[in-house]
């Protein structure tokens, strides 16, 4: 091949010297030098002549040996067997070996030295460099590891032509993993991915599908982060977030939700450093059989809350709330405690042997509820807003029982004031109704209140109903015929009966009352004039001696009125 001088662009891209030297007499002296010739970038084909020198510098110095060979270059690769007979007298460290190309007869295009060294192989060959100890490195002369490559943007390619996978096996201490591009997705995922294989254990570690999917320990992962086993962070862990500033953050633009899913009971444990004490363990699951939701102390493994699946009751020491909220204390007798953030007193209920305290302060027992359905006020206690009333020791308790719904009356049972299941209230003293000045307006004189009685029916009666007509033949009104004369005391039940306000009849008799008394008195004062009328003449017959039939008129006519006043008096 002949070379002109414009076209003189051959290197040796590569080159691996297998030089076996030592300084003794007998060393050795071959070795073979393999290398890739290029013209213009191009890969050499073809048989070239080269010419190899040995000198003891890598520019200028002394000369040891020449060898020229016909070389067959194949795709620029060639090999050359040298033996320059001579190498024993030269410092190892000194040695260099130039590489010349034939461009036309007798002449040659030198393409520089490379350093031969001790090694059993080339050290310098096209960006290649091994050092004595073994290390190659690539692009570079260091060997920071047993394989150095450098370069920009540096690049290691393994391609398999005909096979399953493409990688980089490592083994150490009889394990063996590989590393790479593997076809075990199958065409539905995508048709090849990245692996790390367990040779020995035949287990796939680490997948990562083409559409992004990592798995570890899953060989299809089915999400973004596919994890089979469990996970532990020494860091605060974001989802959603690149910023969390606390060990777990969920972040969603859309409402944060947190799926914790299971075959069996999931749920969430939390627990503190030291998890031997009691309440410093928790766990929060879902119940597989019931579906409930359970909190429970996983130190003792007691639960504490039940929110039921089926009808959303609340348990608080109760595993099967039968009402919306269920709470049980257990048997050391604690109590619940109920308080406001307003400020105050704190209260609790207090379940005891005897029923049900309601506490005030953790001290004073305001309401008692007793087994049996006796409810107890205790202490001084005042009820309305009218006046002050009397204010005494007293309780107010109600009792089940057929005679007494609502008692007020002193420890030692002297009854105040009582309503009975037959509707009767019973006092000692009376029942005092406020009627100060002070409370009222638009005061006047009830008219006609004589007229307003004797326009009533007073009436007998029995009850319908078989507990009140118990008490027999009762007298009173009816009230719907009061209700024509006297609506004003008239009510309605909340079940829609009337009812007759007896109490205030009292005003209503009381001007009726005056006002008959005002007619007797005028009647009394005609009666008077009537005697006085009677004795006049009395004494005018005896003086005159008149007849007898006189008085007998007089006293008729006197008695003939008496009889018209009964009669205008009697009732309509």
């Amino acid at each position: 091949m002949q070379f002109t001088k414009s076209a003189r662009c051959l290197l040796v891209a590569a080159g691996l010297a297998a030089a076996s030297m030592t300084t003794t007499a007998s060393a050795q002296t071959a070795f073979t030098y393999q290398g890739v010739l290029e013209e213009s970038g191009s890969p050499v084909t073809g048989l070239e002549s080269i010419r190899f020198r040995v000198y003891d510098a890598q520019t200028g110095g002394t000369l040891f040996g020449e060898t020229t060979q016909n070389v067959d270059v194949a795709d620029g690769v060639f090999s050359a067997e040298l033996n320059f007979g001579t190498l024993d007298t030269i410092d190892p460290a000194s040695a260099w070996l130039e590489i010349a190309v034939s461009t036309g007869p007798g002449t040659f295009e030198t393409l520089g030295r490379q350093k031969i060294t001790s090694a059993p192989f080339a050290t310098n060959t096209r960006g290649l460099n091994v050092d004595s100890s073994g290390r190659l490195s690539v692009g570079t002369t260091s060997h920071s590891d047993i394989l150095h490559i450098a370069g920009t943007n540096a690049r290691i390619m393994t391609e398999s032509t005909n096979g399953f996978f493409s990688g980089v096996r490592s083994r150490v201490a009889g394990k063996e993993f590989f590393t790479g591009v593997d076809t075990f997705p199958g065409a539905a995922n995508g048709g090849a991915g990245w692996h790390v294989y367990d040779n020995t254990g035949a287990g796939r570690l680490l997948a990562l599908l083409p559409n992004g999917n990592f798995g570890i320990g899953v060989s299809i992962p089915q999400a973004r982060l596919d994890v089979a086993g469990g996970a532990l962070f020494d860091a605060n862990v974001g989802i959603g977030t690149d910023t969390p500033d606390r060990a777990l953050v969920v972040r969603s633009n859309s409402g944060v939700m947190l799926g914790l899913e299971g075959p069996s009971s999931p749920g969430l444990r939390i627990a503190s450093d030291n998890s031997n004490a009691l309440g410093t363990s928790w766990s929060m699951f879902q119940d597989s059989a019931s579906g409930d939701l359970i909190f429970r102390d996983s130190f003792d493994g007691i639960t504490r809350m039940v929110i039921d699946s089926v009808t959303g009751s609340v348990g608080i020491g109760n595993t099967d709330p039968n009402f919306p909220l269920t709470i049980e204390s257990d048997s050391s007798g604690n109590t619940i405690g109920l308080r406001s953030n307003a400020g105050g007193s704190d209260w609790h209920l207090d379940f005891n042997s005897l029923g049900l305290d309601i506490v005030e302060s953790g001290v004073t027992t305001r309401v008692a509820l007793r087994d049996g359905g006796d409810i107890l006020v205790p202490g001084r206690t005042r009820f309305g807003t009218l006046f002050s009333g009397v204010s005494a020791t007293t309780q107010i308790f109600g009792r089940a029982s057929d005679t007494f719904a609502l008692v007020v009356g002193t420890p030692d049972s002297i009854f105040r004031f009582s309503v009975n299941n037959n509707g009767d209230v019973a006092t000692q003293c009376g029942i005092i109704c406020a009627s100060d000045e002070r409370l009222k307006e638009d005061i006047v004189d009830l008219e006609s209140p004589l007229e307003k009685i004797m326009a009533l029916r007073d009436v007998t009666f029995t009850w319908k109903d078989e507990t009140l007509a118990k008490r027999g033949t009762q007298i009173g009104f009816v009230a719907q015929e009061v209700q024509k004369v006297l609506p004003e005391l008239i009510g309605e039940t909340p079940d829609g009966f009337l009812g007759v306000d007896y109490a205030s009849m009292a005003p209503v008799l009381v001007g009726g009352i005056q006002e008959q008394q005002a007619q007797i008195d005028t009647m009394q004062g005609q009666i008077a004039d009537l005697q006085a009328q009677i004795e006049s003449l009395q004494n005018q017959r005896s003086m005159n001696g008149a007849s007898m039939v006189w008085p007998v008129v007089i006293g008729g006519g006197l008695i003939g009125g008496l009889a018209v006043i009964r009669r205008r008096t009697a009732k309509a």
